[in-house]
């Protein structure tokens, strides 16, 4: 059984690294949607369903924390974690508040 993810990222190169991290990983993730907005996400997350979303917090349009929100007022089974670059303590509070399963630092994702 695959695991189905979504991909929130308004730079390409980093959509395509972390899509080249899970082809590597497993063979049981699938990136099945990408989006690099905050719209483009809305839009396509009512068209397919995926079982985790990653989400960038400083996406145009609207941000990652914003369509946290929303997802979670339409599906709050929805998972959802937040990536970000954004190290501050207040960013990560907004986002479990909204309702993420979770938050990581870009940066350490590369570490790993």
């Amino acid at each position: 059984m695959n695991i189905k993810i979504a991909i929130v990222d308004d730079h390409p190169v980093v959509r395509e690294g972390i899509k080249n991290i899970i082809k590597e990983q497993s063979d049981e993730i699938v990136v099945n949607g990408e989006a690099s907005n905050g719209k483009e996400f809305l839009n396509l997350y009512h068209r397919q369903n995926s079982d985790v979303y990653l989400i960038d917090i400083s996406i145009p349009h609207i941000n990652g924390i914003e369509v946290t929100r929303r997802i979670l007022e339409i599906d709050s089974n929805a998972k959802i974690l937040i990536m970000s670059f954004h190290e501050e303590e207040k960013y990560v509070k907004q986002s479990f508040l909204v309702g993420a399963k979770g938050y990581f630092l870009k940066e350490d994702a590369i570490q790993s």
